[in-house]
């Protein structure tokens, strides 16, 4: 039987998937479920593609997580794997904006997102005596990080294709510009990524120049504002609801259906 495996940040993972906009709830019930996965997968587009064919799944997506995080739990998924032939991947790459870390405090890794909003140590950060601020002042520049995703994604691609395991690939939130083979091609004019071509998919306009989304629970763009105003995320997060992962799924639908 061939598994899907999915790869990416909360988008693809389904968080807070279960929120219906037909039936909504306040932001306390959205609270005590949105983590749980066992609640909220069933309505994750992953799962929606899975059950229409017939596919197993093996979900590496993580709420939050950079495409740092991805990358390291591929490694160590894909070393496991001895039955490649029977694998499809879906890969949607994450912000930029983010990063990873061991911290010796908490014995494992934390992946944490730098934005414009970004303006004091939260708690976790205290108790580490790390500040997000001052790393990504330091360490971050968004020309270096743009070629290391690119050649990370190069290498991936060669990995798969030397072991035989059919894959595709799309930007989530903000085109990168990064993905030059094996990309999936919506169909919608402007901005190339899931998130924009979603927009386009319900609004009919195509989205341009708009300004990045940085997945921090903040209105940040016109994009999921409108994706807001038609009802395909939630109020409280922004993560795509029940109605929105419908809309994701059919995107993606024959790309999953190319690789069987």
């Amino acid at each position: 039987m061939t598994t899907l495996v999915t790869i990416g940040c909360s988008w693809v993972k389904g968080v807070g998937a279960a929120y219906s906009c037909k039936n909504p709830d306040d932001k306390d019930t959205y609270q005590s479920y949105r983590g749980i996965t066992p609640h909220n997968a069933p309505y994750a587009w992953r799962t929606l593609l899975a059950k229409k064919y017939n596919l197993e799944q093996h979900n590496l997506a993580k709420g939050g997580s950079a495409n740092k995080t991805q990358f390291r739990l591929a490694t160590e998924y894909f070393n496991t794997v001895e039955n490649p032939e029977d694998i499809i991947v879906l890969w949607g790459i994450t912000s930029i904006h983010r990063d990873e870390l061991f911290f010796n405090n908490i014995d494992k890794y934390r992946a944490f997102i730098f934005n414009r909003h970004t303006k004091r140590q939260e708690p976790w950060e205290r108790r580490s005596r790390f500040n997000v601020i001052n790393h990504f002042e330091r360490h971050f520049n968004e020309k270096n990080e743009y070629y290391q995703l690119a050649e990370n994604i190069k290498h991936w691609q060669k990995y798969f294709d030397l072991r035989g395991i059919r894959h595709k690939w799309f930007d989530t939130l903000n085109p990168t510009n990064t993905i030059h083979k094996n990309a999936i091609v919506f169909p919608h004019e402007g901005m190339p990524d899931l998130m924009s071509q979603m927009t386009a998919e319900v609004s009919g306009e195509p989205c341009h120049g708009d300004q990045m989304h940085f997945s921090n629970w903040l209105v940040d763009s016109s994009r999921i504002q409108k994706l807001l105003d038609h009802n395909v995320v939630n109020p409280h997060s922004l993560h795509p609801s029940q109605e929105g992962s419908i809309v994701i799924a059919n995107l993606l639908d024959q790309h999953v259906a190319s690789m069987l």
